[in-house]
């Protein structure tokens, strides 16, 4: 009997006290993706971040703050490579990861080797068509700056990360902390930041693809976070899901500095 996987997408957009928010139907086999943009229209104090050409460089560069091996682990590293060389050259992360997609599929069923132990299919909602579509958009896509490491940033989403272990789901933390809330304990001077988080998906590739393709997801808005100019520093944590096996919290943000 073949054991299938289904992804479900949800995301919420915040716009100082607008809240725009779109969700699938959830079921109890699902693995959701979230995102969410906060964009504070009343800037909190720091420079802002100009692109001076979208390849190369920013207008201050901004330098990691200590060693990345010290904070995050092969994976995590691996999820923030992967963004980098998506940004770097769009089309080249088409081919090699993307259009090797396109002959596994059966109708709505993904047969993928980079699946879950004990799951032989993933179950999509539109098929072989948002691969298609993704391939197509970043054959167009202009290279943008990479994201550099932030300690902050890996803070703030492993907090996250390890108040949903038990089984929740979202992006309100169990004591109520909002996303900015949770950035502002660990770093200041950010004026744009966003949230995206993987639930079920294992591998780098897997967790980057589900947020690239979106699948499901009318407006593509996980998609957008990651080609957005705005954000150039990145955090990521990953932790163990009662639910869904793993989630990932990948935080990002225009320019922070630790507090401590």
């Amino acid at each position: 009997m073949q054991q299938l996987l289904k992804i479900i997408l949800c995301y919420a957009i915040v716009v100082t006290s607008l809240v725009i928010s779109g969700c699938q139907a959830p079921t109890s086999t699902t693995s959701p993706v979230d995102t969410v943009h906060i964009i504070d229209s009343k800037p909190i104090a720091g420079p802002v971040i100009r692109l001076e050409n979208p390849v190369t460089s920013v207008a201050e560069p901004i330098k990691p703050e200590r060693n990345i091996s010290e904070y995050l682990n092969p994976i995590e590293r691996q999820v923030i490579s992967l963004h980098n060389e998506l940004r770097a050259d769009p089309a080249n992360y088409a081919e090699r990861y993307l259009k090797p997609l396109l002959g596994k599929f059966k109708g709505k069923l993904l047969f993928d080797t980079d699946l879950p132990p004990g799951v032989d299919a993933l179950t999509t909602v539109e098929g072989i068509s948002a691969v298609q579509e993704a391939i197509a958009v970043l054959q167009k896509q202009k290279p943008l700056t990479p994201m550099i490491p932030a300690h902050a940033l890996t803070l703030s989403a492993r907090d996250h990360a390890k108040d949903q272990s038990a089984g929740r789901v979202g992006h309100e933390s169990s004591d109520g902390a909002s996303l900015l809330d949770r950035f502002k304990r660990h770093g200041k001077g950010m004026r744009h930041v966003a949230e995206n988080i993987s639930y079920g998906p294992y591998t780098a590739v897997r967790i980057l693809n589900s947020l690239l393709i979106d699948d499901g997801v009318a407006d593509r808005g996980h998609r957008k976070a990651l080609f957005s100019p705005k954000y150039h520093q990145i955090g990521v944590a990953i932790s163990q899901h009662r639910k869904f096996g793993t989630v990932t919290v990948i935080h990002y943000a225009d320019k922070i500095s630790s507090k401590n």
